[in-house]
């Protein structure tokens, strides 16, 4: 006997209808032959469930829940089809269900949410010529020399909460790691 699983459960709160008219309105789906958009929201929201720290382990998630799919509506994706999607794949869909979702929430628990939200983004500010060329060179990557910048925003005052300059060749990963991190707020 099947029973459902939790993620069927909330998947019921996404208005199916509401996403597929952002999807075909957004185009995300018009070259696409085997994932859906859905595909790649039911992955990332199990990603997100299980708590997945790369994608190789949200592929291995995706693809254990095999049995399930037909319940779920969705297909499992594999490593290099998830990066793929991720990579090219329009985030409108995605965008107007978050923006839907949140119509529903009530008022109160809007502004109680809204400070446990911090953006974090990053910048390359390309310098090349004689005068940069001297001390740009050696941290130079494919696509830029220069400076990167790192910044931190509140996006409930519009404020940056967090700016560091480093060189083009760091990742920002490596930046937001030594970022100073508030206790309950989503980065």
């Amino acid at each position: 006997m099947f029973s459902p699983i939790r993620l069927s459960h909330i998947l019921q709160f996404i208005p199916r209808a509401a996403f597929n008219a952002a999807d075909k309105q957004s185009q995300a789906d018009r070259y696409v032959k085997k994932v859906s958009s859905w595909d790649l929201l039911v992955t990332l929201l199990l990603g997100q469930l299980t708590q997945a720290r790369s994608l190789r382990s949200l592929a291995v998630t995706s693809q254990a829940l095999q049995p399930h799919r037909y319940h779920l509506n969705a297909n499992s994706l594999s490593r290099s089809t998830l990066s793929d999607a991720l990579q090219k794949r329009s985030p409108e869909p995605l965008k107007a269900v978050c923006q839907l979702l949140l119509t529903q929430v009530g008022r109160k628990q809007r502004r109680s949410i809204a400070p446990m939200i911090s953006l974090i983004d990053s910048t390359c500010i390309t310098l090349r010529g004689p005068r940069f060329d001297d001390w740009t060179l050696a941290t130079k990557t494919r696509i830029t020399q220069g400076l990167k910048i790192h910044v931190g925003l509140d996006a409930q005052q519009l404020a940056p909460t967090y700016v560091n300059v480093t060189p083009a060749n760091l990742n920002d990963l490596s930046d937001a790691l030594q970022m100073p991190i508030e206790a309950g707020v989503t980065y």
